[in-house]
Order: C-alpha cells, then sequence, then structure tokens
C-alpha cells in the first residue's frame, strides 16, 4: 500500500471515529474533503451517507448511499443506509426491500438481519417477519447488545411489553453503556404507566421509572437528543398533571362554596389538596438524583417558572380560604383564575417545545376527556352565575373571576375538542407522520449501522 493509501485510509478511520461520536458536521466536512480527492471511495460514501442521516439530511443520504451501490452494488452496508434514509424520507415500503436486499446479501451478517427486524417494527408492517430476523440475529450474534435490543424492539411493537424489557434488561447485561437500550426501556415503561393509569390519575412509579430511563441514556450518550426530548415529555406531563389536579381543586372550591356555602364545603378543597400533593411527593421521590437537579433546572425557563409560581399561589388561595372564612369567597375565586392561568402557561409551553418531530412518544388527549371537561364547564357555569342573576348588587369578585375564568376554560376545550384528531404533546403531527415515522422508535439511530 502507498503512502498516499495508507494516508486516506487513516483519514476515513478518524471520520468514521467522528460519527461513532456523533459529530456528524465534522465528519461530513472531512469526508467530502476525502471524496474530493477520490470520488469513488465506497468506504468515504457509506460514511458521508452515514454521517448525512445523522444530520438528518435525508434527500442528500439517499443519493450518496446510491453512489456507494453503483460503486458496489454486492455491499449490504450502502443498501441498509439507503433503507434508513427512505425511512426518514416515509418511503418504508423502500426501506424494507432495501433492508431484504441486504439480508440475501450477506444473510450470514446479524446487523443486515437487526436491521430488517427494526425497519419492520418500526412500520409495524409485519411483525412475524420481524420476529424471525431478530430470532436471527440473536442466533448469529447471541453476545452482543444490538441483538437483544432488536428483539426487545419487536416485542414491543408488537406490544408484549414484559418479552420487551426481559430483552432489553439482556441488552444491558451486555451493554451497560447501550443508549438505545436505556431509552427503549424507558419508552416501555411509559406506555406501561399509560396502560396501568387508565381509570386513574396517572401511575406514578411507572412515569418515573420511564424518566429514570431517559435518564440514564442522556448520561451514557450527552449527545442522544432523542432521550433528551424523551426525558423532557416525561417532566413535561408530571409538570402538567400536577396543574390539571390543582385546576380541578380549585374548581371544586369554587363551585362548592358557591352552591352549599357550608364550613364543610369550605375546608373540603383543602382536604382534597393532599392528593396532587402526594401525586408530586411520590413521583419526585421516585426519581433518580440526577433527574431530580435536571428537573430543578427546568424552573429557569421562565414560562415553567411563572406556571409553578402560579400553581403555588393558587394553592395557598386555597389553604386560606378554608382557614380564613372572611378570605374563602375571593381566595377561592383567585385560586381557580391562577390555576387556569399555569394550566394555559403549559398549553404555550406545549406548543413552543413539542412540536418538534423527533422521534419522542406522542401522547393523545382523549376526545372523551375533552367532552367531559366541556359538560363540566356547561354545568356548573350556570351555578355560578344564577345566584346573583337580577340581583342589584355588585357582582362578588370571586363570580366574576370564576366566571371569566369558566367561559375562558370553556372555550379553549370547544377548540381542543375540534382540533382532538391533532392534539398530542408534540403538536399537529398527521401532515409529517409518515415522513418522520422513521424517527418515532427511538433506537440506537445511525450511530448503529456500520460497515
Amino acid at each position: 500500500m502507498t503512502s498516499a493509501a495508507e494516508g486516506a485510509e487513516s483519514d476515513l478511520d478518524r471520520a468514521s471515529v467522528l460519527c461513532d461520536l456523533r459529530r456528524w458536521d465534522e465528519a461530513a466536512r472531512r469526508l467530502r474533503t476525502i471524496l474530493a480527492t477520490d470520488p469513488h471511495s465506497e468506504k468515504g460514501l457509506c460514511l458521508l451517507a452515514r454521517s448525512q442521516i445523522g444530520q438528518r439530511a435525508f434527500d442528500e443520504a439517499l443519493r450518496t448511499s446510491q453512489a456507494a451501490i453503483a460503486e458496489n452494488p454486492a455491499n449490504d452496508w450502502p443498501h441498509r443506509l439507503a433503507g434508513l434514509a427512505l425511512e426518514g424520507l416515509g418511503r418504508h415500503p423502500e426501506a424494507q426491500a432495501m433492508a431484504r436486499t441486504a439480508v440475501r446479501l450477506a444473510p450470514h451478517a446479524s446487523q443486515c438481519h437487526t436491521y430488517l427486524a427494526r425497519v419492520l417494527a418500526r412500520s409495524g408492517s409485519d411483525l412475524v417477519e420481524a420476529r424471525a430476523a431478530a430470532d436471527r440475529a440473536v442466533a448469529l450474534a447471541p453476545h452482543t447488545a444490538d441483538s437483544f435490543l432488536t428483539v426487545g424492539m419487536v416485542a414491543a411493537a408488537d406490544r408484549r411489553d414484559d418479552d420487551a424489557v426481559a430483552a432489553f434488561h439482556r441488552a444491558l447485561a451486555i451493554d451497560p453503556d447501550n443508549t438505545g437500550a436505556h431509552n427503549e426501556l424507558g419508552r416501555v415503561r411509559l406506555a406501561r404507566s399509560q396502560k396501568r393509569a387508565r381509570g386513574t390519575f396517572v401511575n406514578v412509579g411507572g412515569l418515573a421509572q420511564a424518566a429514570d430511563g431517559f435518564a440514564a441514556a442522556v448520561r451514557v450518550d450527552p449527545h442522544a437528543a432523542v432521550s433528551r426530548r424523551n426525558l423532557d415529555v416525561v417532566l413535561h406531563l408530571f409538570q402538567v398533571r400536577t396543574t390539571q389536579a390543582f385546576v380541578v381543586v380549585a374548581w371544586v372550591a369554587m363551585v362548592a362554596h358557591r352552591s352549599i356555602g357550608s364550613d364543610l364545603a369550605r375546608v373540603l378543597p383543602a382536604v382534597l389538596l393532599a392528593f396532587p400533593s402526594v401525586f408530586v411527593v411520590r413521583f419526585v421521590s421516585h426519581l433518580g438524583p440526577q433527574v431530580r437537579e435536571y428537573l430543578q433546572g427546568l424552573l429557569r425557563n421562565r414560562l415553567i417558572a411563572g406556571a409553578v409560581a402560579a400553581d403555588c399561589l393558587a394553592v395557598a388561595g386555597i389553604v386560606l380560604g378554608a382557614a380564613l372564612p372572611r378570605t374563602t369567597t375571593i381566595a377561592f375565586g383567585c385560586s381557580f383564575a391562577l390555576a387556569l392561568l399555569a394550566l394555559l402557561a403549559m398549553g404555550v409551553q406545549t406548543r413552543r417545545n413539542f412540536r418538534a418531530p423527533v422521534g419522542v412518544t406522542r401522547y393523545r388527549i382523549s376526545t372523551a376527556r375533552l367532552r367531559i371537561g366541556l359538560l363540566m364547564m356547561i354545568l356548573t357555569l350556570p351555578v355560578l352565575l344564577l345566584p346573583v342573576a337580577g340581583s342589584a348588587e355588585p357582582v362578588p369578585l370571586d363570580v366574576a373571576l370564576g366566571g371569566a375564568a369558566e367561559f375562558a376554560c370553556l372555550v379553549i376545550l370547544a377548540v381542543m375538542l375540534r382540533r382532538s384528531g391533532a392534539m398530542t404533546w408534540r403538536g399537529p403531527m398527521r401532515r409529517r407522520a409518515g415522513r418522520k415515522r422513521a424517527g418515532d422508535r427511538a433506537g440506537p439511530g445511525p450511530g448503529s449501522v456500520h460497515g
């Protein structure tokens, strides 16, 4: 090998290391320089396609991988890279065809069966074939974490949660620093918490375990944007659920005081505060120390800090109204307005930060819940306003605040109900769901695709 060839190979090795470190921009610049000298370098083209997938430049990655296929049609690696690019473009049948071609070219390469199983699991088109491919990958490479990670991903897609958790734990036993296994384990725990929470407020333990799983993935790989976004979504879900609970308690306080007016109606809301308080304490106590620190860091966001402050003031108002009868009327009215303001602030935070089509778990607001909330507002608005209708006396402040807040809430719920088919934590996805679905299953990503 000549010195020039040795230098080119050394440059390619350095670019491969940059890809392993997920320094995609730097790797792409270095590889373009290499390919300017040797445009027919098959390895250089594959590494450039890999870096372009990392940059989410899927059109460019597809062209580059097709150029690599033209250089050597018998190599399975560029076919897998082309499949990843096609997935990113939402062209799933073509991606599956590329994966099957890679398996045909290298039937004894475990990474080919791994990719075929993942692309089928991500699209959900043929889970039987996906499971067979995953089992074949384990048979070919029984001591690699990626094989068991793939088994877990297929099991999760098939909603076999116990099998998925067992497979992810096997992957972590082999490689404790496997980012994809930590992330997927968090996804399964989050899905479990959602299932177990049906009919209840939320499953606290499952939610906290999901946050710890995503945090572990971020700790292993600080550049894992998907895992970090998943962690942010879980913590945001916790904040929203807490705020919703405070809104309900404040609403009960205001309506009960106006319609019943007894001492029990005044003290009952303070007792109801125990439920969201226990929820907060249990969730935080289940979190690891690093996630607690990260949760505290979120308070640097002014919008979140404002929502938390409004929630605290709402709680203080409920306690004050229960303790001092003279302040009950105005305290309960202000508490409901402040709690609703906090919920609106969290809604703005949702719209700002969770619309980006990154591979995160989607949360859909139930149409039934929206209808129940709308019905509650319609039925209780007369309870507030009828007692003062036709009266010559000025409208009490709590009635004014509560009526305005309920009317605003009623309008918001009506708008949400109309758009309920597109309401997710990361915003309307119907236009981009097909194109971005490749990122929805947050596996190791392009960094796991190598020659």
